[in-house]
C-alpha cells in the first residue's frame, strides 16, 4: 500500500512539473547579432558610401561614393576564424584568369559544407574576424536525449564548419580600402558599435534577403594642404575629421547579370559624342603588362528589359550543340571561352556555357523603374521629385518607341545596323508613297490646335487619334501613346 501512495505521489509531482513546464514556454538564451551562414551564398554587389562628414572638413562629402568600383561584385568565403570577400570579377581583365583560382567551401549546401568548389577569384578586398561558429538548439540530457524548453547556442556537437550560425566582428576589416578618390589624406579607424536595441539608428547592423550593410566610422588625417586651403580660400578647414561610411551588400541574380546586354563604349571618341559613366578595367599582357590600348570601357546603361536573350548551349570547342547535355559544364562565366557565359539555374549550380542572341525589342518585355526616396525627406519636395520621375519616363519611353521603330523598318527592309545601305540618316527604302506610311515614332503629345492635345494611339486593329480637352491621356485598352512621322497640325 505504502508503495502505491509512494507511486501515486511522484505521478502527481510530474504532472505538477509539467504543467510547470508548459507555463514557462520557451526560453531562448541566443544572443544578438547570429548570422545564419548559408544566407552569405552568392555573389554580392558592394557599395561604400560616405552617411555623415562634417561641413568644415575639406576632403569628402556625404554620399561620395566608389561607384562600384572597388570590389564591384564578390563573394564570401567562411573560414574558421576569418570571412575573406573575394572580387568575383577581375580588377584588371585578364590578371587573374589564369593564376587565382581557389576552393570555396559549401557552406550553402545542406550536408555538403566539407566539401569545396574550385572558382576563380582575386586578391581579398576585405578580411573580417569571425568570433564563434554555433548552431541554435534545444538543451537536452546528455543521458537520455531529452530536450528541454530552453533554447542556446551550441559549440560542441558539430566540427566548425559543420555548425549553421556565425557570428562576425564588421569593425574588424583587416584590408584599408581607400576607396576615396583624395591621395592627400591619411584614414584610421575610429570605429564604435551600434547595439542591437538601438533600432532607430542608421549605422546599426541591418540584414535582411539578400541584403545587408553596416557602417564605419573613420578618421580622415590631412597630409599636406592640397585637401584644404591653408589661406582660408576654402570652405573647409585643414583639421581632420571624423565620418561615417556605410557599406551595403546586394546579392546579384545570375540570370540577370548574363541576361544584361553590356555596352563598349571607349571614352574616345565615343564619349564624344555622347557621355556616358563608364565602368573601365585596365588589362593585362603577359608581354607588357598593364596595358592602356586594352582597356575595357563599358557603358553604365539602365535594363529596360524583362529578357534580353536567348541562350544555345556549345560544347568545349564552341560550336552550338542541339543538347544541353551535350555543351560543356561550368560553374561560372570564368570557366566559358568568351563569347560563351554560364548559364545556370544559381550561383554555383552546375551549369552549361551558353553563346546568346538577342531578342527582338518587341519580346522582350518592359521593367519598371522604381524610384525610392529617403525616409524623412521634405514632403514640399515631393512635386519636384515627380517632375524629375516624369521627365525621365518621358527619356525611357522615347527611348523604346524608338527602338520599336527602327526594329519594324528595318526588319521590313532587311537592314541588320546603322551601317547597312538605306540606314543613312533614317532613311527608309520604298518604291510607292505607300510604303512610307503608317509608322510610329515616340510616345508624344501632338498638338493639333492650342487648346487641344491630339494623341496617336496604337491598337492591335490600326492607329486612330484622340482628343483630350483636359490634357489627360485616354484609356489605351492595351495600346501604346504613339506620334506619327510626317503628322501635322491637321491631321
Amino acid at each position: 500500500m505504502k508503495r502505491l501512495i509512494g507511486l501515486l505521489t511522484a505521478a502527481l509531482i510530474a504532472f505538477g512539473m509539467s504543467g510547470c513546464y508548459e507555463q514557462l514556454g520557451e526560453i531562448d538564451r541566443t544572443q544578438a547579432n547570429a548570422l545564419e551562414k548559408k544566407s552569405f551564398y552568392g555573389v554580392w554587389y558592394r557599395l561604400d558610401v560616405v552617411t555623415d562628414m562634417p561641413a568644415s572638413a575639406g576632403f569628402g562629402f556625404v554620399g561620395q561614393t566608389n561607384f562600384g568600383g572597388s570590389g564591384g561584385k564578390v563573394i564570401f568565403d567562411i573560414q574558421e576564424d576569418k570571412l575573406v570577400v573575394y572580387p568575383y570579377t577581375e580588377t584588371v581583365k585578364d590578371g587573374d584568369a589564369k593564376w587565382h583560382r581557389r576552393k570555396i567551401r559549401t557552406y550553402w549546401v545542406e550536408g555538403k559544407e566539407d566539401q569545396f568548389i574550385d572558382l576563380l577569384v582575386g586578391n581579398p578586398v576585405a578580411v573580417f574576424n569571425i568570433t564563434s561558429h554555433f548552431d541554435i538548439i534545444r538543451e537536452y540530457s546528455s543521458s537520455t536525449g531529452a530536450q528541454s524548453n530552453v533554447l542556446s547556442e551550441n559549440t560542441t556537437d558539430n566540427p566548425w564548419w559543420k555548425r549553421k550560425y556565425f557570428r562576425v566582428d564588421w569593425m574588424s576589416n583587416a584590408f584599408t580600402n581607400l576607396m576615396f578618390p583624395q591621395g592627400s589624406m591619411s584614414y584610421s579607424p575610429a570605429d564604435y558599435y551600434v547595439q542591437e536595441h538601438a533600432t532607430d539608428d542608421p549605422a546599426r547592423f541591418h540584414q535582411e534577403d539578400g541584403y545587408f550593410h553596416y557602417s564605419r566610422r573613420l578618421f580622415g588625417q590631412p597630409m599636406s594642404t592640397g585637401a584644404c586651403s591653408t589661406y582660408s580660400l576654402a570652405a573647409g578647414d585643414c583639421s581632420g575629421a571624423a565620418f561615417e561610411v556605410r557599406v551595403s551588400y546586394r546579392r546579384a541574380d545570375t540570370k540577370h547579370i548574363n541576361d544584361y546586354e553590356t555596352r563598349d563604349y571607349h571614352d574616345n571618341p565615343d564619349a564624344g559624342k555622347f557621355g556616358f559613366f563608364l565602368s573601365t578595367r585596365h588589362t593585362y599582357d603577359e608581354e607588357y603588362g598593364l596595358t592602356y590600348t586594352g582597356q575595357d570601357f563599358k557603358a553604365q546603361i539602365w535594363n529596360l528589359w524583362q529578357k534580353s536573350k536567348q541562350w544555345f548551349p556549345v560544347d568545349a570547342a564552341g560550336a552550338i550543340v542541339d543538347d544541353a547535355a551535350k555543351g560543356k559544364k561550368c560553374l561560372s562565366n570564368a570557366d566559358c571561352e568568351r563569347p560563351a557565359l554560364c548559364d545556370q539555374d544559381d550561383w554555383f549550380v552546375e551549369g552549361t556555357c551558353s553563346v546568346s542572341k538577342s531578342i527582338p525589342y518587341t519580346e522582350r518585355g518592359v521593367r519598371p523603374i522604381i524610384y525610392h526616396v529617403s525616409a524623412g525627406h521634405p514632403k514640399h519636395n515631393w512635386k519636384e521629385l515627380y517632375i524629375v520621375a516624369d521627365n525621365w519616363d518621358e527619356v525611357f519611353r522615347d527611348t523604346l518607341s524608338w527602338l520599336f521603330f527602327w526594329e519594324e523598318k528595318w526588319s521590313a527592309d532587311k537592314i541588320s545596323s546603322f551601317g547597312d545601305v538605306g540606314a543613312t540618316f533614317g532613311q527608309r527604302l520604298c518604291t510607292t508613297s505607300a510604303d512610307c506610311t503608317g509608322h510610329a515614332l515616340a510616345s508624344a503629345e501632338v498638338p493639333a490646335r492650342e487648346d487641344v492635345n491630339a494623341l496617336a494611339i496604337g491598337t492591335a486593329k490600326g492607329f486612330v487619334v484622340a482628343q483630350d480637352d483636359n490634357n489627360k491621356r485616354p484609356n489605351l485598352n492595351g495600346g501604346a501613346l504613339l506620334m506619327f512621322v510626317n503628322a501635322s497640325a491637321n491631321s
